[in-house]
């Protein structure tokens, strides 16, 4: 006679809690450097509007992989509008001035022969990476407080960003 052998029940998995993980901050660290530099590089691309439209599409990974991080709903529309917002009150309130902020004035200095590039080379890939980190890090603290894509009011959070812009474009700066 042969015995029948029964699968014991699984163990009961642990409630998870809604405070992120401790390797959380770690992960989201990683996350942010790695588009930054993502960011940098798109910042380096000669052709006007082309490096806008790739920034914009590393911004729009970064925040589908944070929103993974946290399991916030993810809806790109909500995204591209917070993205747009935050990367307007940079430019409009001259942060933004010295790195050539201005869609008008940077199209007419990208489009001088030689000049228009470099000068382009010179100062969009940090302004790409410190927007980027300091994107990053609104959405690290807003996520970690319970705040999802529709939650997320730019103006709330605008003098935190301009801190993390500042802060990261100093360090770039001084490197």
């Amino acid at each position: 006679m042969v015995a029948k052998t029964t699968k014991a029940a699984p163990e009961p998995q642990e409630a998870q809690s809604e405070a992120p993980r401790p390797d959380t901050d770690a992960a989201v660290d990683a996350i942010i450097r790695r588009n930054m530099y993502w960011s940098m590089g798109a910042g380096a691309l000669p052709v006007f509007l082309l490096d806008t439209a790739a920034l914009i599409a590393v911004q729009i990974k970064m925040l589908r992989e944070l929103a993974i991080v946290y399991d916030v709903p993810f809806k790109t529309e909500i995204v591209r509008g917070a993205i747009g917002t935050l990367l307007s009150s940079v430019a409009a309130t001259g942060v933004g001035a010295g790195v050539l902020s201005s869609g008008l004035l940077r199209g007419i200095v990208h489009s001088i022969p030689v000049i228009g590039p470099l000068v382009g080379l010179a100062t969009m890939p940090a302004f790409y990476g410190a927007f980027t980190y300091a994107t990053g890090k609104v959405f690290q603290q807003h996520f970690a407080s319970g705040g999802t894509f529709l939650t997320f009011d730019p103006k709330a959070v605008e003098a935190f960003f301009k801190q993390k812009f500042e802060e990261q474009r100093n360090a770039g700066a001084a490197a």
